[in-house]
């Protein structure tokens, strides 16, 4: 129907009855008149497609729900078991690190022998410390 009616304003605008402007509104008009028909006629479909998701997405929650609490719940348990044996991992861990770094440093210490001021037990940063003094004290 709504072909038929743009047919008849583009009649009216050939036989001169309407100007341009005119049979741009006119069309116009049947647009809007045509989303709206679009929208009406779909409108009620499309609110029974919503209503059926929604009805499935509740039986799905209500399915897998319990399921997720579950699970959530064991995780939680297995947690608590789990944090003291993690904390008390981490602790000596961070206690061997730093056994580790200290006998490094013992090591680069009692071997140094570079010149550079690097506070070690060397001889030559002995020496070294002890020009130093005896330059800074003349």
């Amino acid at each position: 129907m709504v072909n038929q009616e743009r047919i008849m304003v583009l009649k009216m605008l050939e036989d001169g009855k309407i100007n341009a402007e005119e049979a741009l509104k006119l069309l116009d008009a049947l647009n809007a008149n045509s989303v709206d028909n679009f929208i009406g006629e779909n409108a009620v479909k499309m609110k029974e497609l919503f209503e059926e998701v929604k009805v499935k997405a509740d039986e799905f929650a209500k399915r897998v729900g319990p399921h997720v609490n579950v699970a959530r719940e064991k995780i939680e348990e297995t947690y608590k078991k789990l944090e003291p044996t993690i904390m008390d991992v981490g602790s000596k861990a961070k206690k061997v690190a730093n056994d580790v770094a200290d006998q490094i440093n013992k090591s680069i210490k009692k071997n140094c022998k570079s010149d550079n001021d690097c506070n070690c037990d060397c001889k030559e940063n002995k020496e070294n410390k002890e020009n130093k003094e005896h330059d800074d004290f003349k």
